[in-house]
């Protein structure tokens, strides 16, 4: 599935494209309601499995009159994108800090707009919003599974590492919700300790700024743990000393709430495999567990 996010702040559109990443939707970037046109000319002849599916339109960005010629160019994508479906794609969505009803009720009842998201962006909504509009004779096209974390995350053994005492408290009783065996660590040092190999910790949950060793030199100096294969090859250690496994690899997710893209990219650059905001919101824990456990 494939959104078009358009908005002239680049952080801000990284932020949108994180969401959509995590729903598994490929989103493309424009920085005005102009280029987006230009865009949806240019892939209006595309075949319907790649069709634009959704835009979404940061209030900063719209004005009427250009407005009017964006939804001109969406109803022409839809005419040559609905060839033998009965699908109306794509669906309009803005975005918005604050909107007054009036507007609000204007804008969806003239068609220039499905809907009104407000920001900041929660993962929960967009699932019930984006269900809500992409749907056909009532059948599911957008296909999210309900979060089943307690199959996902039951009798799982995680490790969770943050200087706060009360977000170590609040991570543990989300975790241990759905059946986790839960242990927490103040500091990037004992988490190195605990998460030496051989462990038996299925994952570890990071929070990224912590005093003396955070996050980030936390997680190289477990990755540096986790590179073993070598040292069992050159015969520089035996495989028994690391519980006869030779490939440890810890999934490590980022805890923080900061969520732009800089961070994203320090996160993934420096071995950690995932990222999730403070506080948890379900679907995106389980977007992020998913990926490394299967259902039981």
């Amino acid at each position: 599935m494939r959104a078009l996010v358009i908005d002239k702040r680049i952080t801000r559109t990284e932020v949108t494209r994180y969401h959509m990443q995590r729903l598994r939707i490929t989103a493309d970037i424009a920085s005005s309601l102009k280029s987006a046109c230009s865009y949806l000319s240019r892939t209006s002849k595309t075949s319907l499995s790649t069709c634009l599916a959704m835009v979404l339109i940061d209030k900063d960005v719209w004005d009427k009159e250009t407005g009017l010629t964006f939804h001109q160019s969406v109803k022409e994508h839809r005419q040559n994108c609905s060839v033998g479906s009965p699908l109306n794609f794509p669906k309009i969505f803005l975005l918005a800090t604050a909107i007054s009803a009036t507007e609000r009720n204007e804008l969806k009842s003239s068609g220039l707009v499905d809907n009104v998201l407000m920001k900041p962006l929660r993962l929960s909504v967009l699932i019930a919003c984006f269900q809500e509009a992409l749907v056909s004779d009532k059948k599911r096209l957008v296909n999210i599974e309900k979060p089943t974390l307690g199959k996902l995350l039951r009798g799982r053994k995680i490790l969770v590492v943050d200087d706060n005492a009360v977000n170590r408290r609040v991570a543990e009783g989300v975790l241990k919700k759905y059946g986790a065996i839960v242990t927490c660590v103040d500091s990037g040092k004992t988490a190195l300790d605990m998460l030496k190999p051989p462990h038996n910790f299925d994952a570890c949950f990071m929070d990224l700024q912590m005093p003396e060793m955070d996050g980030f030199e936390t997680t190289r100096g477990i990755r540096c743990m986790d590179e073993v294969k070598e040292k069992i090859a050159s015969g520089e250690a035996p495989i028994k000393m690391f519980g006869n496994v030779e490939d440890w690899h810890t999934p490590i997710l980022a805890m923080t709430a900061d969520v732009v893209q800089a961070s994203i990219e320090e996160c993934k650059k420096c071995g950690m495999d995932e990222y999730v905001s403070k506080p948890f919101e379900e679907e995106q824990l389980y977007a992020a567990v998913t990926k490394f456990f299967e259902s039981g």
